[in-house]
């Protein structure tokens, strides 16, 4: 068995080779990298050579896809997978590299000179109960090219080539319409199965009919209610596993951990690849990999999700909310009994006679006529205790969370 120090060795060339064949390597520790902003990393050599002791954990490798676009197959049924793959040929017009980490799901390698975004199909399920996506991973995104699965801890597998031997510029091109042409089909070809998509199953409830794409793919992207719970629970798990010092407990936190979301892993409300992966980041970031060794990690999340999955989650219905085992706090009555013989206390304004404190207040008006661009500057207003459009805002701190446009 290799030495961790020879693994990562032998990683920090494989990521050199990566570099010089046109990629953008990074480290990853199981499938998530290490270094925050990596979406913007091009490392020379002198920092990918600092990374073997900068990120001792990270013994995988990805690439940055905003140049190398790759076509996730995230499918569990090996003849669909087939036939995808197929697919995905015949719409390209040419045949590249494959990527295998856990059998029969599957992802293809391209190049693109324009990048663009992420694109997926719906969420579909299939007759087994399983959930099946395609995506195609762009700018923003990486795919791990060499390493170890987290899940199967076995070695990821190419044919047809590997990246790096094989250049960015030999790779077969992949254009936005291409792709979006491709998932289309992919999403066509999963319904010609009989398969259920969410999206569909959702329409029509609170999201203004069929046509409704963006919450639709609210949906798709985040669940139902079950879905929500378990993604909800198993974000909790990873920060408090996260943040856990040595010495506390954390190999017996993690199996008990495992166990809970096994339990939603066999409702089919969360996949056991994702609570494997949120789980080995959790045990990375807390150094548990780092003391115990990877493999007993996999092994201690392994034996927690496999109880849990014996004994299913009741259903919601019949739960309380996790709330960590505090009882829930009692709700405060008011008595307003006595309200009629007291004058009513005097408004608090954000802006006097404009916008009340403590209140929403509504901001409408025909499109491009400046309402972000006044918003702002009142913020500004408020941060630096100055005049705005002949009013004085109250002094005070401000937000600005912006949800207006898509990126382009």
């Amino acid at each position: 068995m290799l030495a961790t120090w020879q693994i990562l060795d032998a990683a920090t060339t494989a990521r050199k080779r990566l570099r010089e064949a046109g990629f953008l390597p990074i480290p990853a520790i199981g499938k998530a990298p290490p270094i925050l902003g990596w979406q913007n990393v091009a490392a020379s050599d002198a920092e990918i050579d600092s990374w073997f002791h900068k990120y001792p954990e990270a013994l995988n490798t990805g690439i940055i896809t905003r140049t190398a676009p790759a076509v996730d197959i995230d499918v569990y049924d090996p003849d669909v997978a087939d036939e995808l793959e197929q697919l995905l040929w015949d719409v390209t017009g040419t045949r590249g590299m494959i990527r295998f980490g856990q059998p029969p799901k599957r992802a293809a390698l391209f190049r693109t000179d324009a990048p663009f975004g992420k694109m997926a199909t719906p969420v579909f399920t299939s007759p087994t109960q399983q959930r099946h996506r395609v995506e195609v991973l762009g700018d923003g995104q990486q795919i791990v090219v060499n390493g170890v699965h987290p899940g199967t801890n076995k070695p990821y597998r190419w044919h047809g080539g590997e990246p790096g031997d094989v250049p960015l510029a030999g790779l077969p091109e992949l254009t936005k319409a291409t792709a979006e042409q491709f998932i289309a089909k992919a999403a066509a070809l999963m319904r010609e199965h009989g398969w259920t998509d969410e999206v569909r199953k959702t329409n029509g409830a609170g999201l203004h009919g069929a046509n409704h794409r963006g919450g639709a793919d609210f949906i798709a992207m985040y669940g139902n209610r079950q879905q929500k719970y378990a993604a909800a629970a198993l974000q909790g798990g990873f920060d408090e596993m996260a943040a856990m010092p040595q010495n506390s407990g954390r190999n017996n936190k993690l199996n008990a951990l495992a166990y809970r979301m096994g339990t939603m892993v066999a409702r089919q409300w969360i996949g056991s690849d994702q609570v494997t992966h949120r789980l080995y980041e959790a045990a990375a970031a807390c150094l548990l990999v780092h003391d115990d060794g990877e493999a007993a990690t996999t092994a201690t999340i392994a034996s927690g999700l496999g109880s849990g999955e014996a004994k299913p989650h009741a259903d919601l219905n019949d739960t309380k909310p996790d709330d960590g085992g505090n009882a829930d706090e009692p709700l405060a009555f008011i008595d307003m009994s006595n309200w009629d013989g007291q004058p009513p206390p005097p408004r608090l304004w954000s802006v006097r006679e404009r916008v009340p404190l403590r209140q929403p207040t509504l901001f409408s008006g025909e499109g491009a006529i400046g309402k972000t661009l006044l918003s702002l500057q009142l913020l500004v207003a408020h941060a630096l205790g100055r005049d705005w459009i002949g009013m004085l805002p109250e002094p005070g701190p401000a937000i600005y969370f912006g949800c207006e446009d898509d990126a382009d």
